[in-house]
């Protein structure tokens, strides 16, 4: 009797281990005690439950056509039915083919037969065979549901981390299978800080990715989806996403919830009036509003060399009107150049600062360390909690009650901690900018191009309206006080002796 052997493993990981070599070998012995004709040995590495199981498929129509040319009933010889099939799906199939009297089945481990003339018995037993596989499938499918909750409420993602993390393979894992990418994060983070200015679009977000080389995993450059996409993913402040439901994850944040917020603000309100030369690189698109009636002000090219500002929405009575940009610019370098502190009393505030400085690393390095064993002690109860619930300790409300509280009390923990990394960042970054920058506010915004100069606009001015052709503003802090105080007398180092 001619016969075709059918190896088969699920996976590469699990054709080490359970070789389909060694099966091979065991089934041609199988062949050989019983005298059937070896045409085709079928080696296939392939799920029998996921997929559309092409292997599987081929072995079939290549006994279908060895049947139609000579006629004769053909064995499939297999190890065992878990080795054939895992569930009832491809059952009437092989049913099929095995009433017409083209294939009869062999099972090696057990010595079963199923063919045309089977007993009533044996099929009840092939079917009892099928069933058992089904059940394993079954629960092993419990058992991975069941890991996967597991792993949630314990804070572990079971997905691909988004841009600026990577997930370590577990045999390479200390505490955590997702860490810092620490050749992206810094850039991704850095991209949420930019939008959040609301000085950029989305395009322009993909050109300052691609100038600072930041790619997908696949080493593509970022486009306006990937940007939206990263924008709105909660991962970032600490949340992950899992079939439509937020879960608190336990790895480190990139960014606060502030910075987070700020990017959602600036991304609803980005699209809510298009305009023609949304694009085009003008200074003040965005951020210039009619004082009296509140419409905005769009820029456009006259004569292919003159920009306007136009305000939009005009009402009847209101007296704005379309005014050239070097009006509100000329007006705009007065402030700049009215924002000085004078050269002999740089030095003195750097040194004031300085000694600021000293003291907040000072508190900051102990609360810091405070912070920390905090953040640990939560951990530990959150890992106790979860060992109590599975050893059915305590009931699932209480249990759910405690995490919701620790996890809130883990969040603040997470946010003081930050606020302290957001703090010594932004008092480097304000010692740079109140002696460098208003030493000359009014140089720096000269040489600036456009790019720069918005993002001074809106680290200065608080607002900018126009009143006619009047520019009105005011300025955010400190510099509202720095414009005023080049003509005031606290500059003086000392009282005068002769007032």
């Amino acid at each position: 009797m001619k016969a075709i052997i059918l190896s088969r493993v699920s996976s590469k990981d699990q054709e080490e281990g359970y070789s389909i070599a060694a099966q091979t070998e065991k089934l041609k012995a199988y062949c050989q005690s019983k005298k059937l004709d070896v045409l085709k040995v079928f080696e296939i590495t392939e799920s029998s439950t996921v997929g559309d199981r092409k292997q599987f498929k081929d072995m079939l129509a290549y006994a279908k056509d060895i049947h139609g040319k000579t006629h004769q009933r053909l064995a499939i010889i297999v190890d065992a039915v878990d080795r054939l099939m895992r569930n009832f799906t491809e059952q009437p199939v092989l049913n099929d083919l095995i009433n017409q009297d083209i294939i009869e089945l062999h099972f090696a481990r057990t010595g079963g037969i199923v063919h045309k003339d089977s007993t009533s018995t044996d099929k009840l037993f092939w079917n009892f065979q099928i069933m058992m596989a089904q059940a394993y499938v079954d629960s092993l499918k419990d058992n991975v549901k069941r890991s996967i909750d597991y792993k949630i409420k314990k804070g572990e993602y079971i997905a691909q981390a988004p841009i600026g993390y990577l997930n370590v393979p577990k045999n390479q894992r200390l505490d955590t299978d997702v860490i810092l990418d620490e050749t992206r994060c810094f850039l991704v983070k850095r991209l949420f800080q930019e939008y959040a200015t609301g000085t950029h679009t989305l395009r322009d977000m993909v050109g300052l990715a691609k100038r600072w080389d930041l790619r997908s995993r696949s080493g593509k450059h970022l486009v306006r989806s990937h940007i939206h996409k990263i924008l709105q993913d909660q991962f970032y402040i600490g949340v992950m996403t899992i079939k439509g439901q937020l879960h608190p994850h336990r790895y480190p944040c990139l960014i606060d919830e502030e910075t987070f917020a700020k990017c959602q603000q600036v991304r609803l309100n980005a699209n809510k009036k298009p305009f023609k030369y949304a694009d085009r690189p003008f200074l003040f698109r965005g951020l210039l509003r009619c004082k009296d009636c509140g419409c905005g002000y769009t820029s456009y090219i006259k004569k292919e060399r003159y920009i306007y500002l136009r305000p939009t929405h005009r009402k009847p009575d209101c007296q704005c009107m379309p005014i050239r940009e070097e009006v509100a610019l000329e007006q705009v370098m007065e402030v700049f150049k009215a924002i000085r502190i004078p050269e002999p009393l740089v030095m003195e505030i750097r040194e004031q600062l300085k000694k600021s400085h000293d003291s907040k690393i000072e508190y900051r390095e102990k609360e810091t360390v405070a912070l920390q064993n905090e953040f640990k002690a939560i951990k530990g109860k959150l890992d106790r909690l979860v060992d109590l619930l599975i050893e059915q300790s305590i009931t699932q409300s209480i249990y759910d009650t405690k995490v919701y509280e620790l996890r809130n009390r883990q969040k603040e923990v997470e946010q003081r901690l930050a606020a302290h990394t957001k703090a010594d960042e932004t008092f480097n970054y304000t010692l740079s900018v109140l002696v460098g920058l208003t030493s000359k506010a009014a140089e720096c915004f000269t040489r600036a191009n456009i790019e720069q100069k918005r993002k001074l606009l809106t680290l200065i001015f608080a607002n900018l309206e126009m009143q006619g052709a009047t520019l009105c503003y005011s300025l955010k802090k400190p510099f509202d006080v720095l414009a005023k105080l080049p003509q005031s007398e606290n500059w003086r180092a000392q009282q005068e002796s002769n007032l």
